[in-house]
């Protein structure tokens, strides 16, 4: 019998859970490949405050999925055609979480944008592979910015 999740949008207050889950996620998967310099901006990057300030400022918008209750997979898009984080727990990987979380804020940029052709990612290496399983391509070879490398990758919808 499979697990149930619930997905929805982000929730006044969910900002604290949501930080935490990506920095476990993130400091086990992703943050060995980086800098010191890297890990730190991008721990700056998810800082409760840090997500609050971007989604007030209207240009990002984040979905969860939960189970249990708890937020097990979260998706933040910004400006409606790029994923700024994609972090599923680990104790919830190839359950397809991240596919359907990629799917509904697809269809939350379209309702915003109907003409929208892309959507576009800058993964880790470690998401490269996972990104390619949902569809995506490599646009570029690996860049590096303040300490963090990424891979260019675009999807079109």
């Amino acid at each position: 019998m499979g697990k149930k999740f619930i997905y929805g949008e982000y929730i006044a207050g969910e900002e604290s859970e949501i930080s935490a889950l990506v920095r476990e996620v993130f400091n086990e998967f992703v943050a060995p490949c980086y800098s010191k310099e890297g890990v730190n901006e991008f721990l700056g990057y998810i800082e409760p405050a840090r997500l609050v300030e971007r989604l007030k400022a209207g240009e990002d918008f984040i979905l969860t999925a939960k189970s249990g209750g708890k937020i097990v997979g979260v998706i933040d898009i910004k400006k409606y055609n790029h994923i700024s984080l994609l972090y599923v727990d680990k104790k919830h990987h190839c359950c397809g979480i991240a596919k359907h979380l990629l799917q509904l804020a697809v269809e939350k940029c379209r309702k915003k944008d109907p003409k929208l052709a892309e959507i576009t990612v800058n993964s880790s290496l470690y998401g490269v592979f996972i990104y390619e399983q949902m569809g995506f391509q490599l646009t570029a070879p690996e860049q590096e910015q303040n300490g963090i490398k990424y891979f260019p990758m675009s999807m079109k919808i």
